[in-house]
């Protein structure tokens, strides 16, 4: 968003109310932004709340909803050509995902003066997590690059 901002503030600027349009596009880069920080803050906060609740019904929704990603992917029609978006999409939410756990990981150890006791309680929940998203992505890839080579080979035949 930022660098379509940047793109149009340094093109040619031909009519004077041009520059109208560049601070409208700011402002909406700007709310866009605090939305999308927002958003992020409030992963990380249920994120935060599932690793840290007694009763782990959150984590377990939490880790069902890659299940539901799974499904909802693999009934979708996808083309060789757009695979590499979809990789770039799962590699930018595992790094989101990443992001939030050290977030939550370093939060927590915070709150308790840097005790490494309570983080071997936690760090199974996190590895949890961690891995199911790894798996499930794995799982999406292989699925359905298995679909595209068996629908590439009943077209050649």
């Amino acid at each position: 968003v930022m660098d379509a901002l940047f793109w149009l503030t340094i093109r040619n600027k031909r009519r004077k109310r041009e520059h109208l349009g560049t601070l409208w596009h700011w402002v909406l880069g700007c709310i866009y932004t605090l939305i999308h920080t927002m958003c992020f803050l409030v992963q990380a906060i249920c994120l935060s709340v599932a690793i840290n609740s007694h009763n782990k019904s959150l984590l377990v929704v939490m880790i069902s909803n890659q299940y539901t990603e799974l499904k909802s992917y693999l009934f979708k029609k996808f083309d060789k050509e757009n695979n590499y978006q979809i990789v770039a999409r799962d590699v930018r939410e595992r790094f989101s995902y990443t992001v939030v756990l050290a977030l939550v990981c370093v939060r927590n150890m915070s709150q308790l003066d840097w005790d490494t006791s309570h983080m071997w309680d936690v760090l199974p929940d996190v590895m949890l997590i961690a891995f199911s998203e790894v798996i499930i992505d794995w799982v999406k890839k292989c699925t359905k690059n298995r679909m595209i080579m068996l629908f590439t080979l009943c077209v050649e035949a």
